[in-house]
């Protein structure tokens, strides 16, 4: 496959579990010709037709490896970005592997930091908008919570992930 774009110089290595945000973040590097690489299980993908169909454009553009596959060391070491979710971080050894490569720049995604009072609970896109108090605009007194639809707390995170990669690309 020919890559071509602003970024056709890169390799990504994407962790690729449940969050949503950090596979769409690598996306938006593969869409300007880098290099993306999903370490995934063959079966990461949900069965919830809504967020199976944001997985799949999630996931377009990328070569998948399975987690066992010799090559996963090999990829971190030359890889120029690693995104990653604070929910499902990389094993122990692969993080000693990332960090001998002295030129990674790392995105760990959280919902809630990872520093602070919050940065030790789990989170998802609900819980995220009542903290911030988006939800109070989505729904209605005397029914339950609602949060934002198709998938766009994880739209918003993919987009600041990636500049901030991008800025420390340029400060490397």
């Amino acid at each position: 496959m020919t890559r071509t774009g602003a970024l056709e110089e890169l390799r990504v290595v994407e962790w690729a579990g449940a969050d949503l945000g950090v596979r769409l973040a690598a996306r938006l590097f593969a869409d300007f010709g880098a290099q993306v690489f999903q370490i995934c299980e063959q079966n990461c993908s949900p069965n919830d037709s809504e967020v199976l169909a944001l997985r799949r454009l999630a996931d377009s553009g990328k070569q998948l490896i399975a987690p066992s596959d010799p090559r996963v060391e090999q990829l971190i070491l030359s890889a120029d970005v690693l995104f990653e979710s604070r929910s499902q971080p990389l094993p122990e050894s692969l993080r000693r592997v990332a960090l001998a490569n002295s030129a990674l720049v790392q995105v760990c995604l959280s919902p809630l930091g990872s520093f602070g009072d919050l940065a030790a609970w789990q989170a998802d896109a609900l819980q995220v908008c009542a903290l911030s108090g988006t939800s109070i605009a989505l729904g209605e007194l005397g029914h339950p919570p609602l949060h934002f639809p198709f998938g766009i707390p994880s739209f918003q995170t993919a987009f600041h992930a990636a500049a901030a990669a991008l800025v420390a690309l340029r400060a490397r």
